[in-house]
């Protein structure tokens, strides 16, 4: 199969540890990418640390509209969902309106609520792009961050909503603001910003604790990903691991 790779740093654990050189594909651990590769896969990586859930999706359109242009058919987007704070400052930043000759800045709505439930918008409207133009299958990870809306992505082949509680074997109240929590204090609804922040040091907490899992603190190992490598594998192709 052709798969694109798109997502955060969760899409890339070599990125952030040293992998090890595989003496052979049999006994060594493997990134997600490159077990699908020793799969005998055509994978195409474009995670990148640090990246919102709108920027990867508009990325993932741009590599498909040139997958098409090149004849190459994509069969597999897999697709590592992060935290809907990545995306605020795209949003709300100041941009050049040619209309008005001004700076416009979009306002923020003051309620985590709606600044979440809009920003999200954004994040589907993006995602109906991009489905609108891949024919293929989907296999869609919430990794950084558990997906938003669950229904929305019941098109896809393959869902993993929490990957994070699911790592863990049971379930942790999940965050969107893991990463931009600061802004949070801009907000008026203080109560709820309160108990977020809350939730926020907690999931830092508990994923500091398990550094047998998350070797740096934040991102799974690297079995946990060739694990993951093996399911998606499995899943598509139905052969063994």
């Amino acid at each position: 199969m052709n798969i694109l790779i798109i997502g955060d740093s969760w899409s890339k654990p070599d990125g952030y540890t040293e992998p090890q050189i595989p003496p052979n594909f049999s006994t060594t651990l493997l990134p997600l990418e490159y077990y699908l590769m020793s799969k005998g896969h055509r994978v195409f990586n474009r995670g990148e640390g640090g990246r919102g859930n709108m920027n990867s999706l508009r990325l993932g359109t741009y590599f498909v509209k040139m997958a098409n242009h090149l004849g190459i058919n994509l069969d597999l987007i897999i697709y590592f969902n992060s935290d809907l704070s990545r995306d605020r400052q795209t949003i709300y930043s100041g941009h050049w309106d040619e209309l008005t000759g001004k700076t416009e800045i979009k306002q923020y709505p003051k309620t985590l609520k709606g600044i979440s439930d809009e920003i999200y918008s954004i994040h589907k409207q993006n995602l109906d792009t991009l489905r609108g133009l891949h024919k293929g299958k989907w296999a869609v990870i919430g990794g950084c961050a558990p997906l938003y809306n669950l229904s929305d992505f019941s098109f896809a082949d393959f869902i993993i909503e929490d990957w994070r509680s699911e790592i863990f074997g049971y379930k942790i109240q999940p965050s969107q603001w893991l990463y931009d929590y600061p802004f949070l204090s801009q907000l008026d609804d203080i109560d709820n910003v309160e108990k977020e922040a809350d939730v926020i040091e907690n999931l830092w907490k508990v994923t500091k604790e398990r550094t047998d899992l998350f070797p740096d603190q934040s991102h799974p190992n690297m079995k946990l990903h060739q694990e993951l490598g093996e399911r998606i594998h499995k899943h598509f192709s139905g052969g063994s691991v």
